[in-house]
């Protein structure tokens, strides 16, 4: 590593930091809550960290991974044990005399009198300087760009200020507070009362199933949720319609697929929008079990409206299984720049790559990976959202129970916390669980939501939902019956002809849907039986008064109607 305590041209500054961050590294030596503070706060190690002298750079490094690996200070025992194993520091061969400085390097900074009160204003002024250094490097690298840019002043300006916006740190923590009980009071019957005179106006955001809305009233800001269920038991379906519902009513979504490629997941959400057997794709061609013309018209137009009317903000972060959690938090913290995030989705956390290591207890490792995703959120206000496997042995009496489950969603099924894998920590530290079970038909009909745990609400409540696995699409039976169903009886019942399906106002209540024309409000009083009458009485009628019976062409104008050119 080499010594950068000349990042920036200043002396004043080049002398703080050498005076600063060995009485910094005391306390990390000596007291866990700085150490677990500092490492939270983002502060790093190595030659692209905080420090600016090379001694504090190797020093802080060892002690950072040393906290990781075992939750620990870097004792004296500790710095002897890892000298005798290290042979490499930041990708540089390490000497036997380096080796030796580092452990003098050790003794002479425990040994400082620093007062534990300095830790807060020495750990703010490390971190200053860091901003302060980056911010000079992009001057220093962008000054040149800006001053030969003649055509795309704006575009570089932007660029510059997203650089800027990047750098790691350059926002203190806007959790993390203190509040005396004469504010706090304030502050609730403040809040109380704007509920009573503003309910529409809430720091929650719905999901918009009202089925679990009606027990958790949302999600809140900076809570985090975990949905748990079997094996290809529906938790990635769930997560998907209630990231996908949050985006299309104006919150920004970020869904991390672990599992999944991104392009599969953007076609089955407009197969979902557009009302569509997904399966048809994989089918392919023209025919009438593929992607014939009626079909390829209704994916245009659910396309269309996408795009065009509701312009829902959703990103998919594509990575592999075991990605670490670190890699994937700096990804989102990529798109937050340009993008304010409002809800984030991890699916799931079983397949994190953790960044601890214990022997023989995954569980550890996992509650920690846990812990740090709802820290990320609760600092940055997400509502964050990740899943759960079921432990094998409750798995399969669960799974014995929902097979006898009927149609009507009687079942004596439950989901439990105790049922989840995993550390309990993870559920424990959680604000809201959800368990989610397919009932037993093949396919699947109906999706039974537990409320497992419901912090500050209502909890142990089963919801029975719809389910349609050729959409993945899973609603509420009270509010948005049968969609596809509507729909199937023509798209996929041969003995239907083309004259009677282009007819129907089935396709037009489909379409409504599709191109956005119902709103929550006016969805929720849909009732299919009034809709036909209506259309019967000829209030809501589609069909083109100019068709003509005895022109063969003629037959296609109303979906012209319907879909546009």
């Amino acid at each position: 590593m080499r010594d950068l305590s000349d990042r920036v041209p200043n002396e004043e500054v080049v002398a703080l930091s050498k005076k600063e961050e060995p009485r910094f590294l005391s306390l990390l030596l000596k007291d866990k809550e700085c150490l677990s503070d500092a490492i939270a706060s983002g502060i790093k190690g190595g030659g692209e960290g905080h420090f600016w002298t090379v001694e504090c750079q190797i020093l802080y490094s060892i002690i950072e991974q040393y906290y990781h690996k075992y939750q620990a200070k870097l004792s004296r025992t500790g710095i002897d044990s890892v000298m005798d194993t290290i042979s490499e520091i930041g990708g540089e061969t390490i000497q036997e005399e380096d080796k030796t400085s580092v452990r003098a390097y050790w003794d002479r900074v425990y040994n400082m009198e620093v007062d534990i009160e300095d830790y807060s204003m020495l750990r703010d002024h490390i971190n200053s300087r860091y901003v302060q250094w980056k911010a000079y490097e992009i001057m220093q690298n962008q000054t040149e760009r800006i001053v030969k840019s003649s055509g795309d002043q704006l575009e570089v300006v932007k660029d510059i200020q997203k650089r800027f916006q990047s750098i790691d740190t350059i926002e203190k923590d806007r959790y993390s507070l203190t509040m005396s009980m004469d504010e706090g009071i304030e502050k609730a019957l403040t809040y109380i009362e704007q509920r009573r005179e503003h309910p529409e106006i809430t720091d929650s955001i719905l999901t918009y199933i009202n089925g679990i809305d009606d027990v958790y009233h949302g999600f809140q800001r900076g809570s985090y949720n975990i949905i748990s269920g079997m094996i290809n038991g529906g938790k990635s379906t769930l997560m998907i319609n209630i990231g996908f519902n949050m985006a299309k009513h104006g919150y920004n979504v970020v869904y991390v697929s672990l599992e999944k490629k991104a392009e599969p997941l953007y076609q089955r959400l407009l197969s979902m929008h557009g009302m569509i057997d997904y399966n048809r794709i994989k089918v392919g061609g023209d025919s009438d079990k593929g992607l014939n013309d009626l079909i390829m018209r209704q994916y245009k137009e659910a396309a269309r409206d996408l795009k065009e009317n509701i312009k829902p903000n959703f990103h998919v972060v594509q990575m592999p299984q075991t990605t670490k959690l670190t890699k994937i938090l700096n990804e989102i913290d990529k798109i937050h720049v340009d993008n304010p995030v409002d809800v984030i989705i991890v699916d799931y956390l079983g397949v994190v790559g953790h960044e601890t290591s214990h022997p023989g207890r995954p569980d550890l490792d996992e509650a920690i990976t846990s812990q740090r995703l709802q820290a990320y959120g609760r600092i940055n206000d997400f509502v964050t959202i990740t899943g759960l496997q079921l432990k094998t042995s409750s798995s399969k009496e669960i799974r014995g129970k929902a097979k006898k489950a009927t149609s009507d969603g009687s079942t004596d099924v439950e989901v439990n916390t105790e049922d989840m894998a995993g550390s309990k920590m993870v559920i424990a530290d959680a604000d809201n669980a959800l368990g989610i079970i397919l009932n037993g038909e093949h396919p699947p009909t109906q999706a039974f939501i537990y409320g497992t745990k419901a912090r500050d609400d209502q909890a142990r409540s089963k919801v029975t939902l719809d389910f349609d696995g050729r959409l993945g699409l899973i609603t509420d039976p009270q509010i948005e019956p049968g969609q596809i169903t509507d729909m199937a009886e023509i798209l996929y019942n041969e003995e239907i002809d083309s004259e009677v399906a282009d007819d129907t106002v089935l396709f037009k209540k489909s379409v409504d849907k599709v191109g956005g024309n119902f709103d929550q409000g006016e969805k929720d009083k849909v009732d299919l039986d009034a809709f036909l009458e209506q259309t019967n009485e000829g209030d809501t009628q589609i069909v083109d008064s100019s068709d003509d019976p005895d022109d063969p062409d003629d037959s296609d104008d109303d979906l012209d109607d319907i879909f546009g050119d």
